[in-house]
């Protein structure tokens, strides 16, 4: 089956937000090596364990039916497309894969029924086949900070300097996912080994649906709202009794299970697998990446960033244990940031006093021209800036300095990413299927 036959009748369902790419686009890779990698080094039994989710047969009250609910796809050579792949044990899933040597594996969600069974019940309606659970995935792309990337690098290519960024990502994301005030809570009550609680199979259809939908202690979602109001009682009014109780004894999301994998490229994603993540609808999963999101605007608008009033404890604590430190010893001198006049301009248009940037562009002028500086330039500089906007007769202007390194350093996410929906399909190489990064 052609890419195009099989997208024809994909059920709108996308992919990672863009066109899967053709393999012959990249390096080919060489079957005689695909067939190597899978048969002696492709972690079968590992991704049939972590996809199973304790329900693998193995003990009793397990869903026996779970992995077999789960859709997988293939690319193959010459840009073939196979979705709907679904495998009911662990020889199956490893036979089909060495058979098929794909150049491309991508996950799927986990449906109702059987993916490979899904025209039996296409008759049925919305509730024939459905997607019942998915992990939560954020996509994080270096290219999306193309516009402060300085170094030897350009388009996909990485260095050490540029991937501090992703080492800020990584840091501020995963401490915001896990929270601190309920890891007891979360590890007496999110064992997956048990999950037919609340999916209970229908006698009659045969197929998996959900009686129970998640309670405000399993899913931390409107907690947004709590950062856009900062008064209690303005929070009240626009949440419902329930996320208030959350918010009494959470901070944050208080998630435990959370891979950190290189994208392959140039990038990474975080795959959030707890079973209240993986059961949370496209709304509460878009609440969640809004809870994130700071950074906006595009590279037409000069404030990308903008912090008013007290900052909500996730930014203040972004901010003081993640940012600030990775920017000014890593970013600041190792992409230059204000070795030049262009560079440093991107910087004092963030200032919204003119007389403010007239100095100091006056001072870094006339510096340029000075051979005396010993220490770094760019270290001088963010000195000089530093200590006008906080000075005392400048009050109305301390957030600058913390929008500037939010701009700079603060995770770009992708809200349209496949994690954020569960009926997407995450990209994954076979090269890069099982590279787990660990926050510094």
């Amino acid at each position: 089956m052609s890419r195009e036959e099989a997208e024809n009748g994909r059920d709108n369902m996308e992919i990672d937000g863009c066109e899967p790419q053709s393999p012959q686009g990249n390096a080919i890779l060489d079957a005689n090596f695909l067939k190597i990698y899978y048969g002696k080094l492709f972690p079968h039994e590992d991704i049939f364990k972590w996809m199973s989710y304790g329900n693998d047969g193995k003990h009793p009250g397990c869903d026996q039916s779970y992995f077999g609910r789960r859709e997988f796809s293939f690319t193959l050579e010459n840009d073939i497309y196979l979705r709907y792949q679904s495998f009911n044990s662990l020889s199956e899933l490893e036979k089909s894969i060495n058979e098929k040597c794909p150049v491309k594996i991508d996950i799927g969600p986990v449906y109702n029924v059987d993916p490979a069974k899904r025209n039996a019940y296409a008759k049925a309606g919305d509730n024939g086949f459905t997607p019942v659970e998915r992990e939560l995935i954020f996509d994080l792309d270096i290219n999306d900070y193309n516009d402060v990337r300085y170094c030897c690098c350009s388009g996909n290519d990485v260095c050490l300097d540029c991937w501090s960024l992703m080492t800020a990502v990584i840091k501020v994301i995963d401490t915001a996912l896990r929270g601190c005030n309920n890891k007891e809570q979360n590890n007496n009550n999110d064992s997956d080994g048990d999950s037919t609680d609340t999916m209970n199979r229908n006698s009659k259809s045969g197929k998996f649906e959900t009686t129970e939908k998640c309670t405000v202690k399993e899913v931390p979602i409107f907690s947004l709202l709590a950062r856009e109001n900062s008064s209690r009682k303005s929070f009240q009014k626009q949440s419902s009794d329930f996320v208030e109780t959350f918010l009494e004894d959470k901070d944050d999301f208080g998630f435990d299970h959370i891979l950190w994998v290189y994208s392959g490229r140039r990038g990474v994603h975080c795959w959030v697998c707890d079973r209240k993540a993986r059961r949370l609808n496209n709304e509460q999963r878009a609440a969640i990446a809004g809870y994130l999101h700071v950074y906006k605007g595009n590279e037409y608008g000069h404030k990308k960033v903008s912090l008013t009033g007290p900052l909500h404890p996730f930014l203040a604590r972004s901010y003081n244990e993640v940012l600030k430190d990775i920017f000014e010893e890593r970013l600041l001198c190792g992409q230059e940031l204000l070795s030049s006049e262009e560079r440093f301009e991107k910087i004092l248009e963030m200032i919204p006093d003119e007389s403010i940037t007239s100095e100091l562009r006056g001072k870094w002028l006339e510096s340029r021209q000075s051979s005396r500086l010993k220490e770094d330039i760019n270290v001088v500089r963010w000195g000089q800036l530093k200590h006008i906007l906080q000075s005392r007769k400048h009050k109305g202007l301390h957030r600058c300095v913390e929008e500037i390194v939010f701009c700079y350093a603060y995770p770009r996410l992708d809200m349209e990413g496949a994690g954020m929906s569960l009926c997407k399909i995450i990209l994954k190489t076979t090269c890069s299927f099982c590279s787990s990064i660990v926050p510094e």
